[in-house]
């Protein structure tokens, strides 16, 4: 079976780093054979070019790097009707629980989209638009969602569900 290396970065304005770590593991070990190979802390850029605080996760998996990038993106938003308290919405039908990137470091090269590119990089970034057939956010989340839904136990969908309400629970606290 092929086995690819990913880098997964982890950004959470609110500091709740374990919570995502948890999450990201559970998902990582139900959808394939994944072993975490590195946990470490690290930079990543930012929206408009700055830096943040970034877990950095580097896994050996099966699951190819796509599929994990499509995981990601489940774990990164949150659709309204999968939260049981859902007010932190605001009115809107999505919220972004985390920022979660993911690096194909098995290919090295570009990205299709510009800002993404980098001469000489070891790694490439997997953009969410390049990973659907479509454009809208708001069906990349919901096919993101339901790509964890059909690859994920029921266990693992019910713990990762647990830890949000919870992350919930603590935002609506500031």
């Amino acid at each position: 079976m092929k086995k690819y290396i990913v880098e997964i970065h982890c950004f959470d304005a609110n500091g709740y780093y374990d919570m995502h770590f948890k999450r990201i593991d559970m998902v990582m070990r139900s959808i394939g054979e994944s072993k975490l190979l590195e946990k470490k802390w690290g930079r990543s850029t930012a929206i408009g070019g700055s830096w943040a605080l970034s877990l950095i996760l580097k896994y050996e998996t099966t699951v190819p790097p796509l599929d994990v990038k499509k995981a990601m993106i489940g774990l990164e938003y949150l659709l309204k009707e999968d939260v049981a308290d859902n007010e932190i919405f605001n009115g809107n039908t999505f919220f972004r629980i985390a920022d979660i990137d993911v690096y194909d470091v098995s290919e090295k090269g570009s990205s299709k989209r510009g800002f993404l590119f980098r001469k000489g990089a070891k790694k490439r970034k997997l953009d969410k638009f390049e990973i659907f057939a479509t454009s809208r956010l708001d069906e990349i989340i919901r096919l993101g969602r339901d790509f964890l839904r059909k690859r994920v136990s029921k266990d693992v969908l019910k713990s990762c569900k647990d830890i949000e309400q919870k992350i919930i629970n603590e935002c609506k606290l500031f």
